[in-house]
């Protein structure tokens, strides 16, 4: 079969999406590289959408941007379908890169494969990168965050959340939060028992949250959990809201309580007060934040 010129030249000119080319020019990075690889650092696995989301107007930017740091070979690409988005972590080489930096942290690994539990950490990673651009654009910042990865102590059993994170705003409210992303569906009993595991004695009082958020895949799950916990006096406020809603709306009127279907929005969340079965009251209060947020967390730089 003799090819056409076109398809000669199309094979001389594109690149497998997994590969980088050999005769790639040594990159300079712009503070926007340098976030990005951090930030890859920190959440360990990123899909192409959510780094649009984060610092991207475009999907042609995002693509030209991770194909550059590709071909300088400072992260790694996996391509699970060709419909579907890739999977970006970081390389030895970008991890080498933040060294130099001052901005590598000794619990930063470089994943040697991808995560047999992907999807629930993609999940997770969701909700944060949508939590702090909603955030960013209504006065408020994730101070601080810490995924499961993160929490895990090694011989210590104890209930680790997928997510443990403080957010500030500019008037000064503040609030800490446990994350739960129902991935997978559980039993209603299994899933009660992690909530009243929050309160355990193993928790030290300064990990303990103020708030318990989850958010689930299935609606009709989410109800069923809600059901299961307004049976219950919990030491804790739970709130309750979809992944959809969180990635449409994040810092709207989405979160809903057990014993109540009235929606409120994360600033309204920590403006509560709570009584103690960890149902809202009647009267807002207001604490005091903990310090300006993390230059280095989310959202990123606008360039």
């Amino acid at each position: 079969m003799i090819e056409t010129p076109i398809a000669l030249l199309s094979k001389c000119c594109r690149t497998r999406r997994t590969l980088k080319r050999a005769n790639a020019a040594r990159v300079r990075l712009t503070d926007r590289d340098q976030w990005l690889l951090e930030a890859l650092a920190k959440m360990r696995f990123l899909t192409t959408t959510q780094i649009q989301t984060m610092c991207f107007g475009t999907r042609s930017a995002t693509n030209k941007c991770l194909r550059r740091l590709l071909n300088a070979g400072l992260v790694r690409v996996w391509v699970r379908s060709l419909s579907g988005d890739n999977v970006y972590s970081l390389a030895n080489s970008g991890r080498l890169v933040l060294a130099n930096e001052g901005a590598a942290d000794e619990r930063y690994r470089v994943p040697r494969g991808l995560d047999r539990n992907l999807e629930h950490l993609l999940a997770i990673n969701t909700v944060r990168v949508h939590l702090a651009r909603g955030l960013d654009a209504t006065g408020g910042a994730i101070l601080s965050w810490r995924s499961d990865w993160e929490l895990r102590t090694p011989r210590l059993r104890r209930i680790v959340p997928d997510a443990h994170f403080d957010v500030g705003w500019d008037d000064q409210v503040h609030a800490t939060f446990a994350l739960e992303v129902e991935h997978q569906t559980r039993t209603p009993q299994r899933f009660l028992k992690k909530v009243y595991g929050y309160t355990a004695s193993h928790w030290q009082p300064s990990d303990t949250p103020e708030i318990v958020l989850v958010v689930g895949h299935d609606p009709v799950w989410l109800e069923r959990y809600r059901a299961r916990v307004a049976h219950v006096r919990a030491s804790l406020p739970v709130w309750f809201a979809s992944l959809h809603d969180v990635t449409s709306d994040p810092t709207g009127a989405i979160w809903r309580a057990a014993a109540s279907a009235v929606p409120h929005s994360l600033r309204e969340l920590a403006g509560l007060p709570y009584s103690k079965e960890g149902t809202p009251g009647e009267n807002v209060r207001s604490t005091r934040g903990k310090g300006p947020p993390d230059a280095r967390l989310l959202p990123s730089p606008s360039r």
